[in-house]
Parts: C-alpha cells; sequence; structure tokens
C-alpha cells in the first residue's frame, strides 16, 4: 500500500469536535474584525476588485485580464462584484469560508491533530496574510491534488495541480514530483507502449487543461496572456527575501541598495542583485535535482518532497511576501504537525507584515528612503528559520508524526 494512502487509511473518518470550530469561529470573526477596522485599506483586495472590473466590464470593447496573476484569478476576484455592501467585506468572507473547508478537509481526510495544526498555522499568520489575499484558494487546491494523489487518483489529482497553476503559477513546480512518484509506486519492468500509458494520462490531463487555459487567454487577451510570467521576470528584490537578506548581510549590515516602491511591494535596488539571481537560479535548479533524486529513491514522501520543494522555490525566489506562507502551512500542517520552528516563521512574519513595515514607514502612503535596522534584523531572523526549515523538510524523516489516527 502507498505510504500516503496508509496513513490516510488510518485516519479516514475524522471529524472536527464542535468545541473547535466554535473556538476557530471566534478567533477568525476577530481576526476579521481586526482587519476591517485596522487593516482593510484595500490595498490588495482593491487590486483585486479593479481586475475584475475591467474584465467584466457589461459592453468593454477588450477584456484585460489580470496583469500579475494568471486567468483563473479572476474566479475569486469576481467575489468582490457581488453587490452587498463593502466588496472587501465579501471577499474576507469568501477566505474565512475557505478556511473553514480546508479545515474541514485536512481533518477528514488527514486527522483532527493536523487540520488543528493548520488553523493555529494559519491564525497566526495572521489576518492580512489569511484573509485579505487569495492565496488560500490555489493553497487548497494544491493541497486537494496532493491528497489525491495520495489516494491513487491520478487523472483528478493532476487536474487539480492544473488548476492550481491557472490560479498562481507557482505549483508548475510540483509536476515532475507527482511524475516521480507515480513512476516509483508504479515500478513498470517494460517500458512498453502498454506499460507506460496509464502513467501518460495525467500529464496528458494536466497538459491539456493547462493548454486550454492558455489558448483560452490568448484568444480574449492577445496583448496580456503572458503578463503573469512577464511581471515575474520583470520584478526586481524585495526586501522580505531572503537574496535581499544575503545581500544586506554581505555588505557588513550596511545600506547597499536603495528603496523602491514598485509592482505592489516594497523592494532592494542594488548592483549586486543581478549576480544573486543568477546564484539563486542554481540553487533552485542543483536543489531541485537534489529533491527529485531523493524522492525516486524513496527518501522523500510526496507531501514531505513537496513541501521541500515549495520551501526552495520561496527560498530562492526574489519575492517572499508574506501570503507566501500560505501555500506551505497546509503541507506543514499534514506532514509536519504542529512544529515550534514553523510557529516561530509565522510570528515573525506576522510582526515584520504589518507591524515593522508600519513602524518602519514602508506601508501605502509613507515614505521612507531607508530600511529601519529592526525591520532588516526581523527579516534576517525569519528568513534564517525558514532556510533552516526547508533544509529539515529536504533532509528530514518521513512522515513526521502529523497524519495519525485521530484521538
Amino acid at each position: 500500500m502507498r505510504p500516503d494512502a496508509a496513513r490516510v487509511s488510518t485516519v479516514h473518518g475524522a471529524r472536527p469536535k464542535a468545541a473547535s470550530v466554535a473556538l476557530l469561529l471566534l478567533a477568525i470573526a476577530v481576526m476579521a474584525y481586526v482587519y476591517i477596522r485596522l487593516g482593510d485599506d484595500h490595498s490588495d483586495i482593491g487590486a483585486y476588485h479593479r481586475d475584475a472590473l475591467a474584465f467584466f466590464a457589461p459592453g468593454a470593447a477588450a477584456r484585460p485580464l489580470p496583469p500579475e496573476y494568471p486567468p483563473l484569478a479572476l474566479v475569486p476576484f469576481s467575489v468582490t462584484l457581488i453587490p452587498i455592501g463593502d466588496y472587501g467585506v465579501v471577499f474576507i468572507g469568501l477566505m474565512a469560508v475557505l478556511f473553514f473547508g480546508g479545515y474541514a478537509l485536512i481533518a477528514s481526510q488527514c486527522s483532527r491533530s493536523a487540520a488543528n495544526a493548520y488553523a493555529v498555522y494559519m491564525v497566526v499568520s495572521g489576518p492580512w496574510t489569511l484573509l485579505g489575499r487569495f492565496d488560500l484558494v490555489p493553497s487548497l487546491v494544491v493541497l486537494g491534488a496532493i491528497l489525491a494523489a495520495g489516494r491513487g487518483r491520478w487523472r483528478i489529482a493532476y487536474a487539480l495541480l492544473a488548476i492550481g497553476v491557472l490560479l498562481k503559477l507557482y505549483p508548475i513546480f510540483l509536476v515532475p514530483l507527482f511524475a516521480i512518484e507515480q513512476w516509483r509506486l508504479a515500478r513498470p519492468r517494460a517500458l512498453t507502449a502498454k506499460a507506460l500509458a496509464p502513467m501518460a494520462t495525467g500529464p496528458g490531463v494536466f497538459a491539456l487543461i493547462v493548454l486550454a487555459g492558455l489558448g483560452a487567454s490568448a484568444l480574449v487577451d492577445p496583448s496580456g496572456w503572458l503578463g503573469p510570467i512577464r511581471y515575474a521576470i520583470q520584478r526586481p528584490m524585495q526586501v522580505e527575501s531572503v537574496p535581499s537578506t544575503l545581500l544586506w548581510l554581505m555588505s557588513g549590515f550596511g545600506a547597499a541598495a536603495r528603496v523602491e516602491h514598485s509592482f505592489n511591494s516594497v523592494n532592494v535596488v542594488a548592483a549586486g542583485s543581478g549576480l544573486f539571481d543568477a546564484l539563486t537560479l542554481v540553487a533552485l535548479s542543483v536543489g531541485s535535482v537534489a529533491i527529485w533524486m531523493w524522492q525516486a529513491a524513496g527518501r522523500l514522501s510526496l507531501r514531505r518532497a513537496a513541501l521541500a520543494c515549495l520551501c526552495l522555490v520561496i527560498a530562492t525566489n526574489r519575492v517572499f511576501s508574506p501570503q507566501y506562507l500560505v501555500w506551505l502551512l497546509p503541507l506543514v500542517a499534514i506532514e509536519l504537525g504542529l512544529d515550534p520552528l514553523w510557529i516561530g516563521i509565522c510570528i515573525l512574519t506576522f510582526l515584520v507584515y504589518p507591524n515593522l513595515y508600519s513602524l518602519a514607514g514602508l506601508v501605502d502612503g509613507q515614505t521612507a528612503t531607508t530600511f529601519a535596522g529592526t525591520f532588516l534584523i526581523a527579516i534576517a531572523v525569519r528568513n534564517g528559520l525558514f532556510l533552516f526549515a526547508t533544509w529539515k523538510a529536504a533532509r528530514g524523516p518521513v512522515g513526521a508524526g502529523a497524519a495519525v489516527a485521530a484521538t
């Protein structure tokens, strides 16, 4: 029996307790209130709203796609068009509903303890990360793909992975892991068409869905359908990224860069950023190959390999927005359970954004031209913990005990 499937079979049927759900309802209600009262400036939700308005405008001659996100992102964005009061509140409500959907999914398919860990991580990461961004949507789609793969439902798994790519690009990095896992479990004795056909069906489904989505995008917006790729390539180094921290450390804790507000983030512009781009690309390539090899050798389960892969992608990226943690936390919960290391990462991320951003004069409308030392130190500590967590995910033992029988 497949390892992931075996763990699922031992916990299938677990359900969250009423007390846990009531406590979570209270926590999310408080978070929503705090966000609406203190932080609902509609910065990101407003951008989602504008993208949806531009695309769905009645009688418009053109249908521009979101410049930063793939086409299916318009589905959650369109919620802001519902004419029920403040569109920001409507969007926050959707994220809250999805949060509870993820909790129920993990409780039923993995364990109650894993679901509780997921809830703790999400709550500790703060309302700005959980409720003010749409990243929970692709995160739960990817979680569904991994759970489907663990049960041997490869067509569903690849279909969900394709939907994830059309929501946000990052799930594309998981495709090799799915292919390796399917190959490792099937282990065909002969490389014949008959033996390979079942393993080609899932990737074929993935390719068809992605190509269909991209083809439709090209027809709808011929000049903008590649916008998300261009946007990602053109973005400068964001201040919270690991490369930004390394640049700061190598400069001797000095101001080796200037502040730039662009691409909806606070960025670092420095002469050495191009070299770091090249080095991080090498690190991503080498690290990915290592993860593939360890997974193929059976040292990493699909869940652990997916967690390690996404950690590596974020660690080597020039951007580390706070909401990127949402991509990881469901996987952390089902694979590691409650881990003090990850709780620390979540707390520090919430400390940095929005709290230290505001104190450092870096939020929207503020005009700071340098980075405060406390701000950079907090980011450096968080990034150091994140690099350690990435190493542990790639090299740690398989099955850390999160997905055990419900108690």
